[in-house]
């Protein structure tokens, strides 16, 4: 699939129920499902559809492994009804299990089996991103960080999240990242206040979490409620 998990496909076909020569308008709604329909648009446009019912398309969609996020009618013309789908692909992260078992051996190394620290590079993109949407006004309730930034802007990041996120489906299916500094975002701007840091801090909670997979929107305040306490996130004895 060329679309990663939280990606959206967007299309739009003719109404199943208006659709001139099928649909509720002939009376046979579901008798003529897969019929070859043809619809004139205009004078010069003219188009062949086969029937289908509006339940062919959303079981379509979920069977396909997308959610769909939003359904909208439109009048594409005076005669012409059109259903626009909105649907996004289901994040990989879903398929985990319940129940996570490990062996003795991760439960004897944890450090080795479970904690991953974020590389230099990925920090340098995530503060950089952060303090970037900060200073725009944009909090971390209102952010999509895939249609803000540049799609250049997270090359270490996305190479960084693809590891992480075979290590929660495949392997351990837990990752204890560690190393962002929240002290950094005070370091940047000399006239930080604490709300700036733990302001900055969320927004790049939430950027590396939407990289790795889905990160439930309604759920964002409670998921990145951060505090910064001053602890050194490379001191050993923090662990």
């Amino acid at each position: 699939s060329l679309l990663k998990p939280g990606g959206h496909f967007i299309f739009i076909v003719p109404h199943p129920a208006f659709n001139s020569g099928c649909g509720i308008e002939s009376r046979k709604y579901f008798a003529d499902r897969d019929r070859l329909s043809e619809q004139q648009i205009n004078d010069e446009l003219k188009t062949n559809t086969y029937c289908k019912t509006l339940q062919d398309y959303t079981d379509a969609a979920i069977t396909s492994g997308f959610e769909i996020v939003q359904l909208e009618e439109v009048r594409t013309t005076p005669t012409a009804t059109s259903l626009i789908v909105k649907l996004r692909k289901s994040g990989a992260l879903n398929m985990l299990p319940k129940k996570l078992t490990w062996s003795k051996a991760a439960m004897k190394h944890p450090h080795n089996a479970f904690i991953v620290n974020i590389p230099v590079e990925v920090k340098e993109e995530l503060y950089e991103a952060a303090m970037s949407a900060y200073e725009d006004g944009v909090s971390v309730d209102e952010l999509d960080a895939a249609g803000y930034f540049p799609v250049d802007s997270f090359a270490a990041l996305k190479s960084f999240s693809v590891s992480v996120r075979n290590s929660l489906l495949h392997e351990t299916g837990l990752v204890l990242l560690k190393g962002l500094d929240l002290d950094t975002f005070s370091a940047m701007d000399e006239l930080a206040d604490p709300d700036q840091v733990v302001a900055c801090s969320k927004l790049a909670y939430y950027i590396i979490c939407s990289h790795i997979g889905t990160v439930d929107g309604s759920a964002r305040g409670k998921l990145f409620d951060v505090k910064n306490n001053h602890i050194d996130a490379m001191d050993g004895k923090n662990d």
